[in-house]
Formats: C-alpha cells, sequence, structure tokens
C-alpha cells in the first residue's frame, strides 16, 4: 500500500505547472467568463452575423455611430 501512495506522489511532483504569478487566475477566470457570456449572447441572438459584428466593434473600442 505504501509504495502506491509513493507512486502517486512521484507522478504528481514530476508533472506540477509553475505557479502563476499574481493577477493570471482571476485575468483567467474572467476571460473564460467573458467569452462564456459572449458564446450564450451570440447562441440566443436571432441574427448571429450581426450580433458576431457587434461583438467584434466593442472588443476594437465601442460601437461607432453613423
Amino acid at each position: 500500500m505504501d509504495n502506491k501512495v509513493k507512486g502517486v506522489e512521484t507522478i504528481g511532483v514530476g508533472s506540477r505547472r509553475p505557479i502563476p504569478k499574481r493577477g493570471q487566475i482571476k485575468s483567467r477566470i474572467a476571460a473564460t467568463a467573458f467569452h462564456s457570456l459572449i458564446s450564450m449572447l451570440s447562441k440566443a441572438s436571432p441574427d448571429q452575423h450581426y450580433f458576431h459584428w457587434k461583438v467584434e466593434n466593442i472588443l476594437e473600442g465601442g460601437l461607432k455611430h453613423s
């Protein structure tokens, strides 16, 4: 039984990723939430081509009124 536990610990130590820097986790969570929201809204939109254009304009700095 001790051999199994040691094997698991060895695998875990070798495959660890570096610790993220300050703010990276929050940034990743915020980006995932934003993309989920955009995805949900685009699926609910009746005219997906227009909605895609609107989202791109928002991401580029806001809608330009003509």
